[in-house]
């Protein structure tokens, strides 16, 4: 299975959001609860919406609105079993100017080939992707995979 074309990546991602930065929060149908294990550590009490789901256009690879008990927004990508990249900001920041990630992401992850170790990390050279995802200001999300 060859990897998603690059580009926006539909789903999930492109949902009609309610106004406002926090909208996702609103949604029943992303809403986190109880938030995995991995993310109650990283951000304990926070609140979170899937925004683009393990299962989804890039396997492994999961996208999290997260607002903290800090009044912080923050995305954050699970990259396969282990890996993490998180970008956050305060929340008036992110009503006035919204939030951006953009992390590599190994090409195999979303096809299975590559040699792994038993930790999600790539043996051997690999060609690599990158992720964007965007939180903007009016609440919606966009999401894109790009070679690098």
């Amino acid at each position: 299975m060859a990897p998603p074309a690059a580009g926006a990546i539909a789903g999930r991602s492109d949902l009609a959001r309610k106004p406002g930065p926090m909208g996702a929060f609103l949604d029943p149908a992303l809403g986190v609860d109880p938030l995995p294990s991995w993310l109650e550590l990283a951000f304990p009490g926070a609140r979170a919406a899937l925004v683009l789901g393990p299962d989804g256009p890039i396997d492994a690879v999961a996208v999290y609105a997260v607002a903290t008990t800090g009044h912080s927004g923050c995305l954050v990508a699970r990259i396969g079993p282990r890996g993490m990249a998180v970008n956050c900001t305060g929340l008036w920041a992110l009503a006035a100017d919204g939030l951006s990630l953009r992390t590599r992401i190994p090409a195999e992850l979303a096809t299975g080939d590559g040699e792994f170790r038993g930790d999600g990390i790539l043996t051997v050279d690999s060609a690599v992707d990158v992720l964007a995802a965007e939180w903007l200001a009016d609440g919606s999300f966009r999401i894109a995979r790009d070679p690098e």
